[in-house]
């Protein structure tokens, strides 16, 4: 028996118009052709679809998903995302309006959004280790690392013994600096899987943060022999041996960097461990151009989270910080007691090179080390926002 010949997708195109055109309440047409529209490439045409379909039933979920998948693929981010938060309001049961939400502000790097989503999840779904560790990421990309700590406890809880979640646990202390809470973690893992690249790499990580240099390299060559083409592992070990990479090591690196498969953030990172490996080896133009090609994607990555190099900007905020402080009063301080401790700012350096003072400091008996003081940047922007509304004189005040 000869099987009937399928019909062509512009005459299905056609037929469902036709219908809906006698019945325009008919939803399940209207799913249809929006997703048939959809199949041609025709994004404008399957949103309208649904759109229409949406203004008569505005709560019809499976069309609000459909909505937000072609507002996505047209490059629609934002309009996918309050699409998706729609359908989040309207079924918040619907797993799938959270994970695409969370994947979507993932890749747009739209961290408040995704903390939104992420709070909004784990309300819903409060057993889901997959909303707690969104709105853990969240918080942890914003730089909130006590907020990301707690909401990644949830994952913990959930996932006991679950050695990559452990690991998760261990690279959120050691962006905190909770050395010996992540030790504890990575201890758990070790005992679970003690070759995981993961592990051995999140192991040289802490080794390093705490001054442990050998142990370091060693456990970053083996997260690397685990899995080559590990490449924030490379970009540890260019990090650890100040750039005197080897022939092999230099040329894993290069391939992995000019990867457009490999994520741009590592790519950078890259980049910049090419550029230094070089410049060791007196490559000096091809080490430029590599730190050029780096700086290229980090711009790109700046741009798409909405930061843009504005030169007439710059140059107004450096304006308007020089006229606060002009004609300043001179600081002439009292004598200092030496009964108690005191503090020792370091301070009038570029951002390369206070570590490296502190931690000379620290070496003596009686000066322990305290780290950066993030209030001191809250200070500045607060500064510099009362003298771009209000004036310079107002700021001094």
């Amino acid at each position: 028996m000869q099987r009937p010949e399928a019909i062509p997708v512009s005459e299905v195109i056609r037929l469902l118009r036709n219908k809906i055109a006698r019945n325009p309440g008919d939803l399940d047409a209207g799913l249809m052709l929006g997703s048939a529209l959809y199949k041609t490439g025709d994004l404008a045409g399957s949103a309208s679809a649904f759109k229409a379909l949406l203004s008569q039933q505005p709560g019809h979920s499976h069309a609000l998903l459909l909505l937000a998948r072609t507002e996505a693929r047209s490059g629609h981010i934002t309009e996918a995302l309050e699409v998706l938060a729609h359908a989040q309001q309207v079924d918040a049961s619907n797993t799938q309006a959270w994970q695409v939400a969370a994947a979507l502000a993932s890749d747009a790097r739209k961290w408040p959004e995704l903390q939104r989503i992420g709070s909004g999840w784990t309300k819903a779904h409060p057993t889901s280790h997959e909303a707690w560790q969104t709105l853990s990421r969240a918080y942890f990309e914003e730089s909130q690392f006590s907020e990301a700590i707690t909401a990644y406890a949830k994952v913990l809880d959930l996932q006991p013994g679950d050695p990559s979640v452990l690991i998760g646990a261990a690279r959120l202390e050691i962006a905190a600096q909770q050395y010996q809470q992540a030790r504890r973690h990575l201890d758990a893992a070790r005992n679970i899987a003690p070759d995981s690249p993961e592990l051995l790499y999140s192991l040289c990580r802490v080794h390093h943060m705490t001054g442990e240099l050998d142990a370091a390299e060693d456990y970053c060559r083996r997260a690397i022999a685990a899995r080559p083409g590990f490449a924030t592992a490379y970009v540890e070990l260019g990090t650890l041996r100040e750039g005197r990479l080897n022939d092999t090591e230099i040329q894993a690196v290069d391939k992995m960097f000019k990867d457009e498969s490999v994520h741009p953030e590592y790519r950078v990172m890259l980049g910049f461990t090419l550029g230094d490996a070089l410049d060791r080896k007196g490559e000096l133009e091809r080490a430029f151009n590599t730190w050029d090609e780096a700086n290229n994607i980090n711009r790109k990555i700046s741009e798409q989270e909405g930061f843009v190099y504005q030169r007439q900007i710059v140059e107004r905020e450096a304006e308007l910080l020089a006229g606060i402080f002009a004609n300043s009063v001179e600081l002439n301080p009292g004598a200092l007691s030496t009964d108690g401790p005191r503090p020792i700012f370091v301070v009038g350096m570029p951002r390369s090179g206070t570590t490296l003072i502190e931690s000379i400091l620290a070496s003596h008996s009686e000066v322990y080390g305290a780290g950066e003081l993030p209030t001191l940047y809250d200070i500045h922007e607060e500064l510099m926002a009362v003298a771009r509304d209000q004036g310079i004189e107002t700021a001094r005040e």
